[in-house]
C-alpha cells in the first residue's frame, strides 16, 4: 500500500473483502485507488504493486494487460489515478530470448503525464539482471546473478547504509 495527499493505492487479491459482507473470488489482481475524503474507489484491473508518481497525480504498477486489452507478459505501466489512461513503460516479452520484467517504481522526478520517469529491473537468459532507468541519462546497470543480491521491491526512498 502507498499513500499520498489523502489518497491510498493498494493491491486487492482474490479472497479479499469487497464490501457488503462479500469476498472477491477468481483469478485476478487489481489495484484500488481510494480517495479518503469521500471514499471514492477506482479499481485498476489486472494490476499490482502500485507506486505514485512524485507529483501524486499518477501511478506506476505492474500488469499483464496490454492497453489494447489482451494479456501479455508482466511489464511496468503508468496511468492516471482512475486507471483510464494506461501507458506501457517497458516492453519485455519474456519469451524467445526477450528479457523478463521483474520489478519497477516511479522516479522521484516523475510527474503525470508530463514526465513518466521510472526505474525497473529485468532478467535475461544469460543469467544477468539489469537495473534500468529512463530518468536522467537513461542509466543501465547489469550484473550476473549471484554477483549481487537479487533486487526486490525497488524503492527510491533514501535508506541508511548498515
Amino acid at each position: 500500500m502507498v499513500a499520498r495527499r489523502g489518497i491510498i493505492a493498494f493491491d486487492q487479491q482474490p479472497g479479499t473483502w469487497v464490501g457488503g459482507g462479500a469476498c472477491q473470488s477468481g483469478d485476478f489482481r487489481r489495484v484500488v485507488v481510494l480517495r479518503l475524503a469521500d471514499r471514492t474507489r477506482y479499481p485498476i484491473e489486472q494490476a499490482w504493486d502500485p507506486d505514485f508518481t512524485a507529483d501524486g497525480k499518477g501511478l506506476f504498477f505492474t500488469s499483464r494487460q496490454e492497453p489494447e486489452g489482451f494479456t501479455g507478459a508482466d511489464n511496468l505501466y503508468a496511468s492516471d489515478l482512475t486507471g483510464q489512461t494506461r501507458t506501457k513503460m517497458t516492453f519485455d516479452g519474456c519469451e524467445e530470448g526477450d528479457p523478463c520484467f521483474v520489478d519497477g517504481t516511479a522516479a522521484p522526478t516523475s510527474s503525470y503525464p508530463a514526465a513518466l520517469k521510472a526505474i525497473w529491473e529485468e532478467s535475461h537468459l544469460d543469467g544477468s539482471n539489469c537495473l534500468i532507468s529512463n530518468a536522467g541519462n537513461g542509466t543501465r546497470f547489469c550484473y550476473q546473478s549471484g554477483q549481487y543480491p537479487f533486487v526486490q521491491h525497488i524503492d527510491w526512498q533514501a535508506r541508511p547504509l548498515r
